[in-house]
């Protein structure tokens, strides 16, 4: 990259809650990156271990770290507080507890020097489990870039085609555009949330998806999506009703959308099953039934076999339903 001067200053968000076991193994990664030209925003979202203390630490190391302290208020509400303190002209999400590749943000930035219209640059992923000081970067898949509109590439990504994903993170975004949106605070699945109206808008403009690997989503036993069932997960339920009514006139979209929401929804489905909690999987029987009815009335097949699969058990009831949630076993 050119001299710093001469680049626009990008802004990684980045929150935190209870992060000290694990961040000095990531945050290095942060500060390590190939473009230098960068606003750290790390959001202490009202910690109750060392994380504010060790943020202050780095933050006496390295000029671009600007910290912000916020009471708890969850992942949506450190997001947007971060985004409303920052000041650079593009913008991406980075969770605590993953780390990255130190041509991380060159990759994302460098399809915004050559269309200042583009409305998203995205890189894949690789999942990982623990943090492997070994560790290296190794999806090269097919082709530099591949260019879609917005509207292809959101299908893309509902599709959860080859190592790109719903998720905020690894997407960067001019700031313009990040100020006029909010994700919707005191949810679970804020990034599905999120997801559509963000992209709605904007559909018609121009996304590169980047088809290299540069961040790494560190799967931990102790995150939400990896604990016990708990009712916070039906949150899922009005997500997917959300979502599918703004695309209720796109089939194409609906139809994507209704391929991740069927996965997303049996995985919930799942672990309330498996945990005795039966009488919470009414409400996400319900919607799994209304987009297998959907399906079957406009008779439609979705764009992946696992999302075939599970439209003709849902077709056959529930009780053959619940027989194959319980014979998949645990991973």
């Amino acid at each position: 990259m050119e001299n710093r001067l001469n680049q626009p200053l990008v802004s990684v968000i980045v929150p935190f809650y209870n992060s000290a076991t694990y961040m000095d193994k990531t945050i290095p990664t942060y500060l390590s990156q190939t473009y230098d030209n960068l606003e750290l925003i790390f959001v202490d979202d009202g910690s109750s271990d060392e994380t504010l203390v060790k943020l202050s630490e780095y933050a006496k190391l390295d000029e671009r770290i600007v910290v912000v302290t916020k009471p708890n208020g969850g992942l949506s509400s450190a997001r947007n507080v971060g985004v409303d303190h920052a000041t650079g002209e593009y913008g991406v999400f980075v969770d605590s507890d993953d780390f990255i590749a130190d041509y991380f943000v060159e990759v994302l930035l460098e399809p915004f020097l050559l269309n200042k219209e583009l409305f998203a640059s995205i890189t894949g992923f690789e999942d990982v489990n623990g943090y492997d000081e070994s560790f290296e970067f190794s999806i090269k898949l097919s082709g530099r870039r591949t260019h879609l509109r917005a509207d292809m590439a959101l299908i893309e990504l509902l599709k959860q085609a080859d190592s790109f994903d719903v998720s905020a993170w690894g997407k960067m975004y001019a700031m313009a555009d990040l100020k006029q949106a909010k994700f919707k605070e005191g949810i679970l699945f804020e990034d599905l949330q999120f997801l559509v109206p963000f992209y709605l808008p904007n559909l018609s403009r121009d996304v590169v998806m980047n088809n290299i690997a540069s961040y790494a989503y560190v799967n931990r036993s102790t995150s939400i999506m990896h604990s016990r069932f708990s009712p916070k997960l039906l949150d899922l339920v009005d997500v997917v009703e959300e979502g599918r009514e703004l695309l209720r006139t796109r089939k194409a979209l609906l139809l994507a959308y209704d391929t991740k929401a069927l996965s997303a929804l049996t995985g919930v489905y799942k672990r309330a099953l498996k945990n005795g909690n039966y009488h919470d999987t009414d409400a996400i029987w319900k919607s799994l039934k209304s987009i297998e009815i959907d399906a079957r009335m406009s008779t439609r097949l979705f764009p992946t076999l696992k999302a075939n699969v599970l439209h003709i058990f849902i077709k056959l009831g529930r009780r053959i339903f619940d027989g194959m949630i319980r014979s998949v076993p645990k991973r």
